[in-house]
């Protein structure tokens, strides 16, 4: 295995396996680790990385889940992936639409701090006394309703936010502008028919068929700062991606 700097701080919020493993993610994108290099047994990195074995084993089992290295009994672990990124952009709905040469607007519903409720501080690596600024927020494609859209930021991030511009701008643009770099998310997509409040908000039949989108965004130190779900209008958007084998 080459020689890795890898460093972690038993002070930050970012669990150490975190750490760990954005740091190998980062030495496959910056061609420290190649294709077909093999990483130490898990005792030797324990010790070379002062940590323990399940945070280890934790950190390789993320890279694997991820597709960036292979682990095998009798082979131990591999690096399968020249690069830690695909070529899905890491974009938000206001972004996608702008891409389409559709004109996206806002109409903010709500924005307040708030106790997060158990699933999204769980998220967000936050207890039950945090607070996270709240918004909801519908967004219009071409002057026609498209999304009803909540997110929860971290507060010490979010106080920066200019309430203002996420009437014209996207969150992640935003985000942006007062130092914040949206790095990854984890991304589910679903599907549910509209009931009557959804229905009312954006203006389609009661039972017509939504697409759901529940995204976990961490900046590039691996940290969560946002959770977003989204409830789109089938019939007036499409999603596209493209894939390729690793």
């Amino acid at each position: 295995m080459p020689e890795l700097a890898i460093t972690t701080d038993r002070y930050s919020p970012v669990p150490l396996w975190h750490q760990i493993a954005t740091q190998l993610a980062h030495a496959i994108d910056a061609g420290q680790l190649r294709r077909g290099d093999h990483l130490d047994n898990e005792l030797e990195l324990c010790e070379r990385w002062q940590v323990s074995r399940p945070t280890v084993r934790k950190a390789i089992q993320t890279m694997v889940e991820r597709g960036l290295m292979l682990r095998r009994r009798g082979i131990g672990t591999v690096v399968i992936s020249n690069s830690a990124h695909r070529p899905t952009r890491l974009a938000d709905l206001h972004d996608d639409l702008t891409g389409q040469g559709r004109t996206p607007t806002t109409q903010i519903l709500s924005i307040e701090t708030i106790a997060p409720p158990a699933g999204i501080a769980g998220e967000l690596w936050l207890t039950a006394r945090s607070r996270v600024l709240h918004m909801e927020r519908i967004r219009l494609a071409d002057d026609r309703p498209l999304a009803l859209m909540r997110n929860w930021v971290v507060t010490d991030l979010g106080d920066g936010i200019d309430i203002e511009r996420l009437n014209n701008e996207s969150l992640y643009a935003v985000l942006r502008s007062i130092g914040i770099r949206p790095y990854r998310a984890r991304q589910r997509l679903g599907a549910v028919n509209a009931n009557d409040e959804l229905a009312d908000l954006l203006d389609v039949a009661v039972g017509a068929p939504l697409i759901t989108v529940h995204r976990v965004m961490s900046d590039d130190t691996g940290r969560p700062i946002e959770v977003g779900e989204h409830h789109i209008a089938a019939e007036r958007h499409s999603m596209e991606m493209t894939l390729i084998e690793s």
